[in-house]
């Protein structure tokens, strides 16, 4: 599991190696949180392989009161072959506690503007509101090497 606090977005990279159709977007609590929400969603890359813009799948706000598996349906979107993809997770209202991958069996990414952190996720601080925020500026302070959330897709 990982921990976000209120207001945290992270993200880790996704590729395949075929076309994917998704008709939802999921993450599962593990811990409630009485006032916390919590919303899934994808972004697109940069040439330097990294979060840009804003997202091009973005789920419901979500409420974290119980634990289990947070489903969006009704998306629709199809993740193309050889794209490198961000998947997100972004806390609202409270600290939220989440199924993560294991940090050990990722490869890093990226390394951060100085070159001396190798990485395998994003992380950084947004007003949780009625979207996904466009990716701020990427700084040494947005590199993330522990366990990243998980985020589950629907195939359509």
């Amino acid at each position: 599991t990982t921990t976000i606090t209120a207001d945290g977005l992270r993200m880790y990279p996704v590729m395949f190696p075929w076309d994917v159709a998704i008709d939802g977007i999921a993450f599962a609590v593990t811990t409630a949180a009485a006032s916390g929400n919590g919303r899934a969603g994808i972004y697109a890359s940069d040439s330097n392989m990294r979060p840009t813009g804003t997202p091009v799948v973005t789920g419901n706000s979500i409420s974290n009161s119980t634990t289990g598996t947070k489903l969006t349906t009704g998306l629709s979107y199809t993740l193309l072959k050889n794209t490198l993809y961000y998947f997100a997770l972004h806390a609202g209202g409270a600290t939220i506690t989440v199924r993560a991958h294991n940090t050990t069996s990722m490869q890093p990414i990226s390394n951060d503007p100085a070159g001396t952190v190798h990485t395998n996720a994003f992380t950084f601080s947004s007003a949780y509101a009625s979207g996904l925020p466009t990716i701020p500026t990427i700084s040494s302070s947005s590199f993330f090497a522990t366990n990243p959330p998980a985020v589950y897709v629907r195939l359509a």
